[in-house]
Protein backbone atom coordinates (compact mmCIF):
# COMPACT_ATOMS: atom_id res chain seq x y z
CA UNK A 1 0.00 0.00 0.00
CA UNK A 2 3.00 2.34 0.68
CA UNK A 3 4.18 2.12 -2.71
CA UNK A 4 1.07 2.81 -4.27
CA UNK A 5 0.44 5.69 -1.80
CA UNK A 6 3.35 7.36 -2.76
CA UNK A 7 2.84 6.12 -6.42
CA UNK A 8 -0.74 7.83 -6.35
CA UNK A 9 1.37 11.22 -4.74
CA UNK A 10 3.80 11.46 -7.53
CA UNK A 11 1.06 11.20 -10.25
CA UNK A 12 1.95 8.02 -11.32
CA UNK A 13 -1.32 7.06 -11.86
CA UNK A 14 -0.89 3.71 -13.75
CA UNK A 15 1.69 2.08 -11.48
CA UNK A 16 -0.32 3.13 -8.54
CA UNK A 17 -3.64 1.30 -10.08
CA UNK A 18 -1.51 -1.69 -10.63
CA UNK A 19 -0.17 -1.99 -6.81
CA UNK A 20 -3.59 -1.81 -5.56
CA UNK A 21 -5.12 -4.51 -8.34
CA UNK A 22 -1.97 -6.44 -7.30
CA UNK A 23 -2.70 -6.11 -3.35
CA UNK A 24 -6.81 -6.77 -4.17
CA UNK A 25 -5.59 -10.16 -6.05
CA UNK A 26 -4.00 -11.51 -3.10
CA UNK A 27 -6.91 -9.65 -0.05
CA UNK A 28 -9.94 -8.43 -2.03
CA UNK A 29 -11.27 -7.36 0.68
CA UNK A 30 -8.60 -5.26 1.69
CA UNK A 31 -10.45 -1.50 2.64
CA UNK A 32 -7.59 0.68 1.84
CA UNK A 33 -6.61 -0.80 -1.34
CA UNK A 34 -9.80 -0.71 -2.50
CA UNK A 35 -10.65 3.09 -1.32
CA UNK A 36 -6.92 4.25 -2.57
CA UNK A 37 -7.63 2.26 -6.47
CA UNK A 38 -11.66 4.41 -5.65
CA UNK A 39 -8.92 7.26 -5.41
CA UNK A 40 -6.53 6.46 -8.21
CA UNK A 41 -9.87 6.08 -10.30
CA UNK A 42 -11.38 9.51 -9.53
CA UNK A 43 -7.69 11.14 -10.06
CA UNK A 44 -7.74 9.71 -13.65
CA UNK A 45 -11.43 11.04 -14.09
CA UNK A 46 -13.27 7.25 -13.98
CA UNK A 47 -15.69 8.36 -11.77
CA UNK A 48 -17.99 5.32 -12.33
CA UNK A 49 -15.57 3.06 -11.61
CA UNK A 50 -14.26 5.08 -7.93
CA UNK A 51 -17.97 4.67 -7.06
CA UNK A 52 -17.61 1.51 -7.85
CA UNK A 53 -14.90 0.96 -5.67
CA UNK A 54 -16.23 3.06 -2.54
CA UNK A 55 -19.31 1.05 -2.57
CA UNK A 56 -17.03 -2.38 -2.33
CA UNK A 57 -15.35 -0.96 0.39
CA UNK A 58 -18.16 0.39 2.22
CA UNK A 59 -19.59 -2.82 2.04
CA UNK A 60 -16.87 -4.24 4.40
CA UNK A 61 -16.35 -1.19 6.24
CA UNK A 62 -19.27 1.78 6.77
CA UNK A 63 -17.90 3.81 9.72
CA UNK A 64 -14.82 5.08 7.43
CA UNK A 65 -15.17 8.18 7.15
CA UNK A 66 -12.91 8.97 4.19
CA UNK A 67 -14.83 6.80 2.05
CA UNK A 68 -17.98 9.04 2.41
CA UNK A 69 -15.66 12.02 1.76
CA UNK A 70 -14.13 10.33 -1.24
CA UNK A 71 -17.36 9.02 -2.58
CA UNK A 72 -18.58 12.73 -2.22
CA UNK A 73 -16.25 14.38 -4.11
CA UNK A 74 -17.11 12.08 -6.58
CA UNK A 75 -20.51 12.63 -6.51
CA UNK A 76 -19.24 16.48 -6.88
CA UNK A 77 -16.93 16.10 -9.45
CA UNK A 78 -20.25 14.36 -11.61
CA UNK A 79 -22.33 17.51 -10.66
CA UNK A 80 -24.45 15.30 -8.59
CA UNK A 81 -24.80 17.87 -5.60
CA UNK A 82 -27.31 16.24 -3.61
CA UNK A 83 -26.01 12.99 -3.65
CA UNK A 84 -22.32 14.32 -2.74
CA UNK A 85 -24.02 16.17 0.23
CA UNK A 86 -25.68 12.93 1.26
CA UNK A 87 -22.03 11.49 1.61
CA UNK A 88 -20.52 14.58 3.12
CA UNK A 89 -23.20 14.47 5.76
CA UNK A 90 -22.43 10.65 6.63
CA UNK A 91 -18.95 11.42 6.66
CA UNK A 92 -19.52 14.35 9.57
CA UNK A 93 -21.72 12.20 10.96
CA UNK A 94 -18.78 9.92 11.33
CA UNK A 95 -16.52 12.48 11.85
CA UNK A 96 -17.91 15.64 13.70
CA UNK A 97 -15.83 17.86 14.21
CA UNK A 98 -13.60 17.45 10.78
CA UNK A 99 -12.93 21.15 8.91
CA UNK A 100 -12.42 19.82 5.88
CA UNK A 101 -16.01 17.33 5.87
CA UNK A 102 -18.05 20.85 7.04
CA UNK A 103 -16.24 23.01 4.17
CA UNK A 104 -16.91 20.52 1.84
CA UNK A 105 -20.46 20.84 2.83
CA UNK A 106 -20.63 24.36 2.82
CA UNK A 107 -19.38 24.46 -0.80
CA UNK A 108 -22.12 21.98 -2.09
CA UNK A 109 -24.47 23.96 -0.49
CA UNK A 110 -23.13 27.49 -2.16
CA UNK A 111 -23.15 25.57 -5.41
CA UNK A 112 -26.78 24.89 -5.18
CA UNK A 113 -26.82 28.89 -4.08
CA UNK A 114 -28.08 28.05 -0.74
CA UNK A 115 -26.00 30.79 0.41
CA UNK A 116 -27.66 31.07 4.50
CA UNK A 117 -26.96 26.82 4.33
CA UNK A 118 -23.29 27.19 3.34
CA UNK A 119 -23.10 30.06 5.76
CA UNK A 120 -24.02 27.51 8.76
CA UNK A 121 -21.74 25.70 8.09
CA UNK A 122 -18.67 27.54 6.96
CA UNK A 123 -19.71 29.63 10.50
CA UNK A 124 -19.45 26.47 12.06
CA UNK A 125 -15.86 25.86 10.89
CA UNK A 126 -14.94 28.74 11.86
CA UNK A 127 -16.26 28.35 15.75
CA UNK A 128 -13.65 25.12 15.59
CA UNK A 129 -11.00 27.28 13.95
CA UNK A 130 -11.12 30.48 13.77
CA UNK A 131 -7.92 30.69 11.29
CA UNK A 132 -9.42 28.51 8.52
CA UNK A 133 -8.61 30.71 5.49
CA UNK A 134 -10.68 28.42 3.09
CA UNK A 135 -14.10 28.73 5.51
CA UNK A 136 -13.01 32.74 5.20
CA UNK A 137 -12.30 32.94 1.83
CA UNK A 138 -15.82 30.98 1.02
CA UNK A 139 -17.62 33.75 3.34
CA UNK A 140 -16.06 36.55 1.35
CA UNK A 141 -17.32 34.69 -2.06
CA UNK A 142 -21.21 34.20 -0.36
CA UNK A 143 -21.19 37.85 1.09
CA UNK A 144 -19.95 39.31 -2.43
CA UNK A 145 -23.20 37.29 -4.26
CA UNK A 146 -25.09 38.78 -1.58
CA UNK A 147 -23.59 42.13 -2.75
CA UNK A 148 -22.29 42.81 0.64
CA UNK A 149 -19.15 43.79 -0.52
CA UNK A 150 -17.76 45.70 2.37
CA UNK A 151 -17.95 42.29 4.71
CA UNK A 152 -16.96 40.30 1.55
CA UNK A 153 -13.59 42.34 1.79
CA UNK A 154 -13.16 41.87 4.98
CA UNK A 155 -13.27 38.26 5.05
CA UNK A 156 -10.76 38.36 2.00
CA UNK A 157 -8.34 40.45 4.14
CA UNK A 158 -8.57 38.54 6.66
CA UNK A 159 -8.05 35.37 5.19
CA UNK A 160 -5.08 37.49 3.15
CA UNK A 161 -3.64 38.46 6.63
CA UNK A 162 -3.73 34.91 8.01
CA UNK A 163 -1.84 33.30 4.71
CA UNK A 164 0.55 36.09 4.65
CA UNK A 165 0.70 35.76 9.10
CA UNK A 166 1.81 31.73 8.19
CA UNK A 167 4.14 32.62 5.54
CA UNK A 168 6.47 35.20 7.32
CA UNK A 169 7.01 32.40 10.47
CA UNK A 170 7.63 30.02 7.86
CA UNK A 171 10.22 32.30 6.01
CA UNK A 172 12.06 33.09 9.68
CA UNK A 173 11.79 29.37 10.13
CA UNK A 174 13.88 28.47 7.55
Amino acid sequence: LETGNTLLLLDQNDEAINDFKYILNIDKNNVDALVNLGSSMLKINKPFEALSYFNKSKKLDQKISEIWYLEGMTYLEMNMYYQSIVNYEKALELEPNNLMYINALGNNYALLYSYNKAEEYFDKVLCLDPYDTIALVNKGIIRHHQKDDLNSIRYFAKAVNILTEDSSKFRKNI
